[in-house]
């Protein structure tokens, strides 16, 4: 729900700041489903994506996107 509220603001020129800001808030929340995949990874886990190499890779991307949203959502502010 709040990603189909935050995406008419980024539309919308008088609120793109503020629906910059709420996106880069929404992907840093998911940051955490990231944090707790550390706490099931184990070498032999059946799933890739549990292991530590597959929690390593995607922990980088999730703090990627999280600078992304936020270099974007300053970009606006500044604008």
């Amino acid at each position: 729900m709040a990603e189909i509220a935050a995406g008419p603001l980024v539309l919308a020129p008088a609120t793109r700041s503020a629906g910059a800001w709420a996106a880069a808030d929404l992907v840093t929340a998911y940051l955490a489903s990231r944090l707790d995949a550390v706490r099931h990874a184990h070498r032999g886990h059946p799933s890739v994506l549990l292991r530590p190499y597959g929690v390593g890779a995607r922990l980088v991307a999730a703090v990627v996107a999280v600078a992304v949203a936020v270099a974007v959502a300053v970009a606006l502010t500044a604008a």
